[in-house]
């Protein structure tokens, strides 16, 4: 490995690292959220549903709070970490040169 390129990597791995971190606690974090919305909107069912229809549930659950509860915090948590996410990996990305 040329000496540039491994500098390179260096420096981007704590960004991809922390890109990963901040998608997978925001994921997790997101999904029990959605969950508890889920549950209190239609019960046992609904989760059993929502799980089996994950990715319709985790789009859908934090537009509801949103507009039914007028509570912006789950919409920003799944929405805006992922959002985050991506701007950290891109950033690692673009350092790295990939």
């Amino acid at each position: 490995m040329r000496p540039l390129k491994a500098i390179r990597t260096g420096v981007a791995a704590p960004f991809l690292a922390a890109g990963c971190l901040i998608w997978g606690i925001a994921g997790i974090v997101g999904f029990i959220i959605c969950l508890k919305i889920v549950y209190a909107v239609l019960g046992f069912w609904g989760i059993v549903l929502g799980l089996f229809l994950f990715p319709v549930f985790l789009l859908a659950a934090p537009w509801y709070a949103l507009f039914a509860w007028s509570d912006p915090a789950p919409v920003i948590l799944v929405y805006g970490c992922g959002i985050l996410a991506w701007i950290v990996f891109g950033i690692g990305y673009l350092i790295k040169g990939e």
